[in-house]
Formats: C-alpha cells, sequence, structure tokens
C-alpha cells in the first residue's frame, strides 16, 4: 500500500484529557480518531482489528469451533441447536460489534462463542481448553496472558478472565506468592475471628451532623474498624440493607449473587429513600430497628464487639452494639470487597491487588460454556506495551505492514524507482508492506515513521546512486547499510521466512 493512497493524520501533542498511554499511543500514530465522544477506527487501525480476528479465527477453527452468523434472538436459536444435535457437544463463535456506551467509550469488537453439550463429563476439560486457547491467541499477539479466577471457590470455577497486569485495566485481581490469582469481584475473604472484649451496655448519642467515617472516628475517638458502615438498595421488590464494617467497601457483584440477583440488579437509595426508609436522614441510618427491609451483614461485622453505627435517627448513633444480643441479621455473607494485605483465601498469606486488562472471558452455564475475547482490547493492550518515547512498535505478527519504506526525496527519480523495485518485489512475494511516497519534508517521514511504529523500516536516500538503502528495525538504534539483494536476505531473516 502507498502512503499517499492511507486515510491517516498523525499528531505529534494531543490533549491530556486523554489519559491512557493506549489511547494517546493510537491517536498520535492515526489509528483511531476520537469523534463526538466515540471512536472510529481508522484504515491502519482497523486493519490491525482485522488481523487479530484472523489469527482468532484461525486458532478457533483448528480446533474444531464453527463460525455462524445469527442476528435474531440467540436463545430462540440455541434452543433448535439443542433440539437438533446429533453429537454431545457442538462449538460455535460469531463475530458481534458492541456499540459505544458510558461504560464502554470505544465499543467493543468481540467474537463470542458457545459450547453446547447433551453430555457434561467433558465440560470442566472444554473449559480449560478454552482457558489455553484465550492464552494462545494473546501470546499471538505478543501480550503473555494470565488466567485468573473470576467466580469460583475452593472446589470450582465457575468463570474465569485472561488478560495481563495493565494500569489500564478496569479489573482488579488479586494475587498471592502461593499462586493464587483471582478478581477482585469475586475473590472471596477469610473469616475473622470474634474480637475478644467485654459486651458493654448500649448507648444512644447526640451525633450533630455527625455523618461521615471521619467524622465519626474524631467524635467517638476509635478507628474505623469499630464502625458499621450501612449501605441501602433496592431492586424492583426489594429493599436490602447491608453492612460491613467502617473501614470496609461493599463489593455489590458478591451481594448480587449470593442473594441470587442479576448482575447490576441493585441500585442504591437516594436521599429521599433513604429519609422514607429510615425516618432520618443520610448519615444516620444503622441494624436497629430497621424494619421492611432484607438486613444482610458481613462476617466480620458479626465479630465486633461494642462497635458505633446509626441509630436510624437524625443526629443520633448507637454505641457498643453487638450481634446477636442487638440485632440479627437475615443473612450473613462475604460481601466486603478483599483489599490489599488480606489474608490468602488458600494459604492465609497477605495478597497483593493489581490493576489489570481483561481481554476474554469464560463462564459455565447449566448445560454450555460460554466465551469471549474482546478484540478492540487486545489491540489496546498491544498498544499499552509495545511503544517508546518516539510511538509505537508493533510486534511483527500484529503490525497493520511489517515493512516500511520511506523515500526521502520525491524530486530524485532514482530513488523513487528504486523504492517501487523494493516494494514490487515484495508485493510479489506477498509480503506486507507500506510505501511512503509523500511530498513531505524529511523529518516528517522519519516522525511519522517512529509514530507508525512498523517493524522493519527501510530509508531510500542518496546512497541509491550505490545501490544501497538504510536498514532498521523499529525501536532499535543500530542501522545497517544494505544492498538490493542483502536487503532481501536481512527481510527472510527478520520475518523468519523464506523468499
Amino acid at each position: 500500500m502507498k502512503l499517499s493512497n492511507v486515510y491517516i493524520h498523525t499528531c505529534k501533542e494531543i490533549s491530556s484529557e486523554v489519559e491512557k498511554i493506549s489511547e494517546r499511543n493510537l491517536i498520535k500514530a492515526g489509528m483511531i480518531k476520537k469523534v463526538s465522544g466515540a471512536y472510529a477506527y481508522l484504515p491502519l487501525g482497523y486493519k490491525i482489528l482485522n488481523r487479530i480476528q484472523r489469527m482468532v479465527k484461525k486458532i478457533l477453527n483448528e480446533d474444531g469451533f464453527q463460525e455462524i452468523l445469527f442476528l435474531g434472538n440467540k436463545d430462540s436459536f440455541f434452543k433448535k441447536v439443542k433440539k437438533d444435535m446429533k453429537k454431545d457437544k457442538v462449538f460455535f463463535y460469531q463475530v458481534e460489534q458492541v456499540i459505544p456506551s458510558r461504560e464502554n467509550k470505544r465499543g467493543s469488537i468481540l467474537i463470542k462463542g458457545e459450547v453446547f453439550y447433551k453430555n457434561l463429563k467433558d465440560m470442566k476439560k472444554d473449559f480449560l481448553l478454552i482457558e489455553d486457547l484465550c492464552v494462545k491467541v494473546l501470546k499471538k499477539c505478543g501480550v503473555n496472558g494470565e488466567k485468573i479466577k473470576d467466580i469460583h471457590n475452593q472446589e470450582e470455577i465457575i468463570s474465569s478472565i485472561i488478560g495481563v497486569s495493565s494500569k489500564e485495566g478496569k479489573e482488579n485481581i488479586v494475587t498471592c506468592s502461593c499462586g493464587y490469582k483471582a478478581t477482585q469481584r469475586y475473590a472471596p475473604c477469610t473469616e475473622e475471628s470474634l474480637e475478644d472484649e467485654e459486651e458493654l451496655c448500649m448507648e444512644k448519642v447526640y451525633t450533630p451532623n455527625v455523618k461521615t467515617i471521619d467524622q465519626l472516628i474524631n467524635f467517638f475517638g476509635i478507628t474505623s474498624k469499630k464502625l458499621i458502615k450501612c449501605l441501602l438498595l433496592k431492586n424492583q421488590k426489594n429493599f436490602i440493607a447491608a453492612f460491613v464494617r467502617g473501614d470496609r467497601e461493599l463489593n455489590l457483584a458478591k451481594l448480587e449473587r449470593a442473594l441470587g440477583f442479576s448482575y447490576r440488579e441493585l441500585a442504591f437509595l437516594n436521599e429521599e429513600e433513604v429519609e422514607k426508609l429510615t425516618h432520618a436522614k443520610a448519615g444516620f441510618a444503622g441494624p436497629i430497628g430497621l424494619k421492611n427491609t432484607i438486613i444482610v451483614v458481613d462476617h466480620e461485622v458479626t465479630c465486633l464487639k461494642n462497635a458505633v453505627a446509626g441509630a436510624n435517627e437524625t443526629d443520633f448513633h448507637i454505641k457498643n452494639i453487638n450481634y446477636k444480643r442487638d440485632f440479627n441479621a437475615d443473612y450473613i455473607l462475604d460481601i466486603r470487597n478483599i483489599e490489599k494485605e488480606d489474608s490468602c483465601i488458600d494459604c492465609g498469606k497477605r495478597i497483593s491487588v493489581y490493576p489489570y486488562m481483561d481481554m476474554g472471558r469464560i463462564q459455565k452455564e447449566k448445560d454450555k460454556i460460554c466465551f469471549s475475547l474482546d478484540i478492540t482490547a487486545i489491540l489496546s493492550t498491544v498498544a499499552s506495551i509495545y511503544y517508546d518515547e518516539d510511538g509505537l512498535r508493533w510486534p511483527i505478527s500484529l503490525s497493520p505492514y511489517p515493512v516500511m519504506i520511506s523515500i526521502l526525496n520525491m524530486n530524485d527519480q532514482d530513488q523513487i524507482d528504486f523504492a517501487n523495485k523494493i516494494y514490487e518485489k515484495l508485493n510479489k512475494e506477498n509480503i506486507e508492506v507500506l510505501l511512503d511516497d509523500r511530498n513531505e519534508k524529511v523529518g516528517v517521514k522519519f516522525k511519522d515513521a517512529q509514530l507508525l511504529g512498523m517493524p522493519i523500516q527501510i530509508i531510500v536516500g542518496r546512497k541509491v546512486k550505490d545501490n544501497i538503502v538504510e536498514y532498521k528495525i523499529r525501536g532499535k538504534e543500530d542501522k545497517k547499510e544494505l544492498t538490493y539483494n542483502e536487503l532481501f536476505f536481512q527481510i527472510q531473516k527478520d520475518l523468519g521466512i523464506f523468499m
């Protein structure tokens, strides 16, 4: 492809509002463009997306998956598939596009698959197989993907995610030196032991305008571990009061799953709803005397002695609250977020928490396994890993064009002819090549070559009269001067192909 025919607009500087490294790199290289709050994938960026798709499809096809396209109600189609199945299992996948939204500003291209079963005996083995296929895809893209437990217990993994540690990740993962790895969203917490302290008499205390955790700590002269935090939620049928220790955060995903609700079914009450339910302004809710509400407490709350909580009365709290003696719960569950320095569920050692880029998901459901690979997330991850201060450095497997030729002087016919000779030879050998034949300044061409990040860069300049070009690998300082014949031997070596 000749660069003069490609729609491209590179830029050296971009708005500081664009924080993610991957987005900054792709925008600078003219591979994506922000339009009305969403992102358009321009020709070179879209070419990489297509390359990733082809790689994924090849791997899935080799392992017995079949591609389909169904535009109607998938549930109806899948019921029909199950009814007509002649084998014990069938493997399907299709490409789906997710429209940009508030949560996903760029939108996504997903490859989603299902494995249907008549006999479930192979489900566990196939789950592991699909995990391995996802890891294989990422490795082909130059990413060392990890398998991370998502919904799980010590006996079984219900779902897992595949990805890498990344500051740009939307997920957090929990890791331990024993090898345990799980998403923070569903990682179970260890149960605490009961505090060894004499139970004191309950006391109602006037606390005018004392609402926040910090205000309560200062007012009572205690630590946040002695506070019981109340979070009020609802779905279409119920009000739920969830109680966690004052230094903890509620894990909404755990709460919903434990109560059998669907993901994101619960919503937090607004201040008006809080006042109507508790008969008190927001900041004074507590477990004693709360009515018409499902009360759920975290395991840790049941271990507290002489804790402080809201009195369900404006400007009042109650101190020396003890579970069982003073209040009971409808459910005692693990509903808190596991945090850094908490204990590992497997070995008891201290855990660490890291941001994580999720690129694949696998989940067991009744009589099938569902999985998805996010093609756009793979592109973003690669763009956040393979770069330097000058721009992108694409791995050969993903680069839009493995080879880029730059003509330094478009007024020199010898340079033009020699560059075209190399270009035609590479095309004849089915090696994708990008020829910069634009009538731009040398500095602009060099800068764009760095921003675009094609792995092999050939510069055709003044020494063309001696049959010599400059040859370099993006990201390396070493440059070589090669003759026409030496050039193709070097390309063959660096691409690992026979020409």
